[in-house]
């Protein structure tokens, strides 16, 4: 069996349809219009390219697929040292990252102090 090019597919269609079936009809993710002799066809969508990609695996599933590996976080830094520093020059805006910035450091350091205790032994 011969397989069927694109444009073979495209003007096989167009003669099997009236003009009223071919207006904007989807057709394995493509558009199909007449434009004179011509047959234009529109890019396919994202949903009709993962459908094709679905459609691929479902046809060999007798092949195993790769999933990809639980994502791991990486470990955060015990001790945050670029901390911008509260001046008088600085606007609203860097006053408020500051106070963030230095609640959040503050509270890490305070934890590490309590996880020394705990580990050095009450």
């Amino acid at each position: 069996m011969v397989r069927e090019s694109q444009a073979e597919k495209a003007v096989r269609f167009l003669e099997e349809t009236t003009p009223e079936e071919r207006k904007n009809f989807l057709k394995e993710g493509i558009v199909v219009e007449t434009v004179g002799e011509r047959v234009s066809r529109a890019p396919k969508s994202v949903a009709a390219k993962q459908g094709e990609k679905i459609e691929k695996l479902f046809q060999r599933i007798d092949i195993p697929v790769d999933l990809p590996a639980n994502y791991k976080e990486e470990a955060q830094p015990d001790y945050v040292h670029n901390i911008p520093v509260q001046s008088s020059g600085s606007g609203h805006g860097d006053n408020s990252i500051y106070r963030v910035l230095f609640k959040k450091d503050h509270s890490k350091g305070k934890l590490m102090d309590i996880e020394a205790e705990i580990v050095s032994g009450d």
